[in-house]
């Protein structure tokens, strides 16, 4: 997919949804601009049921049919991988820990691996994409 410009990117008739499927949004020179959000969750892990020759994907993860066209979304084969870390405190008895002391400690990273086996970190590039992680 090329960059986008103008108001709109994709245009349907009255009523029409329109599924825009890539590996991952950074793979092959992918730029989704500004102007494309499907105003729904990105649908990851996924392919189009008309693709017969792709099963998994770079994670080697295995591949689900998309089928759904009742709405707006993109689908990407990659797999992303949420990581949440905690770090070490010490506290003695009596003492007060506050929420954003503990939150302090955590840290996390959303990564996936592409088609040429790069991870890549999705906090590094703008996506407009509603993309929370969902698969089936």
């Amino acid at each position: 997919m090329n960059s986008t410009t103008g108001t709109s990117a994709i245009t349907t008739g009255t009523g029409g949804t329109w599924q825009v499927y890539v590996n991952s949004p950074s793979d092959y020179g992918t730029s989704l601009g500004d102007n494309l959000n499907s105003n729904t969750n990105a649908q990851w892990t996924a392919k189009s049921d008309a693709n017969a020759t792709v099963t998994t994907n770079s994670s080697n993860k295995k591949l689900t049919d998309y089928t759904d066209t009742s709405s707006n979304k993109f689908i990407f084969q990659v797999t992303p991988v949420i990581t949440i870390s905690g770090g070490s405190q010490q506290k003695t008895y009596g003492e007060t820990l506050t929420d954003d002391d503990l939150k302090k400690l955590l840290t996390t990273s959303v990564a996936y691996t592409d088609s040429n086996k790069n991870p890549i970190d999705v906090t590094k590039f703008r996506m407009d994409v509603q993309s929370k992680c969902n698969s089936s």
